[in-house]
Formats: C-alpha cells, structure tokens, sequence
C-alpha cells in the first residue's frame, strides 16, 4: 500500500484539501493536519510519485554535464 501511487497521490489531495478548507474555515488545526500529512508525503511518498521526473530531470543533468566536460576538453 505505501508503494502505490494511487494512495500518495491521494495523500498529497488530501493535504492539498485540507490547506484550503483551513484557510476557508480559519481554524489553525486543519492547517497543523494539512502540513503533518504534506511532510509524511513528502519524505516517504517523494521517491514513488515523482519516480519518472526524477529519473528524466537526473538524464538531462549527466547529458548537460557530460556536454560541459567535452566543451572543457576541447579547450
């Protein structure tokens, strides 16, 4: 269950509903649940919901490093 992306992205509407019902209703706790369960998504759901992002944007970093040190060789 804690590897399914469903359920984390679950999470993150969750926390994202309860940011705004706390901002609509003013009341500090529903601010204190939004932010608790924003954190748990954060640091244990991270790694499976922005899984394809990560793997692109770290591709797109060795192609641009690796561009970089051929510039510097050609130096």
């Amino acid at each position: 269950m804690l590897s399914s992306k469903e359920f984390w992205s679950l999470c993150l509407l969750l926390a994202v509903s309860l940011f705004l019902a706390s901002l609509i209703k003013q009341d500090l706790w529903l601010l204190l649940a939004a932010g608790s369960l924003a954190t748990v998504t954060y640091f244990m759901g991270d790694d499976i919901l922005f899984a394809e992002y990560n793997k692109k944007r770290e591709a797109k970093r060795a192609r641009l490093q690796k561009a970089f040190d051929d510039r510097r060789k050609m130096r």
